[in-house]
């Protein structure tokens, strides 16, 4: 727990730098939203999201990375992973079918979009008072903004958990230390085999008397 505690720690505030950063230079020109629907200014609003998305993406790169073997592996992930958040955010293309549009409840990226598109209006900006592509969550509404973000922080979470557990299955010391007795059966029973297995080779390497003797 210490060790992801402290990338939280590190790249967290990392992270939300860059999330000023960029939310700044992207609205300096633009003329951001002035009002919020939660924190009064809507720029602050739209810091305080992409920092909250970026801190789910944080943790979904922990978890990748406590699951993966190697670092080729967690490279090859990586682009899947992306790839998703950007398929399901429901931003190229509605997310509408059945199966579809539950999966894309756990992408973090669709609720930073749908937070995002309440404080910013893109209600009206994208003409969705008569386009029937638009979902009803981007409406400017506080109860939408207080659901997509509650959503990225539950999923942060669950990813966090996840790493841990990962990390904590691996551990050295914690294996070490497992009493015997908390084996699995399984593993109780293919010792059996191979000392079974031992001890039959072991008799036939014995001399083996010869008839007359």
């Amino acid at each position: 727990f210490s060790y992801l505690a402290s990338k939280m720690i590190v790249l967290g505030m990392i992270t939300i730098g860059q999330s000023v950063v960029l939310v700044t230079i992207a609205t300096q020109r633009q003329n951001g939203p002035g009002n919020g629907l939660i924190l009064g200014s809507g720029s602050l609003e739209i810091i305080a999201v992409v920092a909250l998305c970026g801190l789910g993406a944080l943790n979904i790169g922990l978890l990748i990375s406590a699951v993966s073997r190697t670092s080729d592996h967690a490279i090859v992930a990586l682009p899947i992973v992306l790839f998703v958040q950007f398929m399901l955010a429901g931003v190229i293309f509605p997310i509408s079918g059945l199966g579809v549009q539950q999966l894309s409840w756990f992408v973090t990226a669709k609720w930073g979009f749908t937070a995002v598109a309440g404080t910013a209006d893109f209600w009206y900006l994208g003409g969705c008072d008569w386009s029937a592509e638009c979902d009803a969550a981007w409406q400017p509404d506080s109860a939408n903004w207080f659901t997509a973000t509650g959503m990225i922080v539950m999923l942060a979470a669950a990813m966090f958990t996840a790493a841990w557990w990962a990390i904590s299955r691996s551990d050295p010391a914690r294996l070490l230390s497992r009493p015997r007795w908390a084996d699995r059966p399984a593993d109780r029973h293919k010792r059996q085999i191979s000392h079974r297995s031992a001890a039959a080779i072991a008799m036939n390497d014995l001399p083996r008397p010869t008839p007359g003797t």
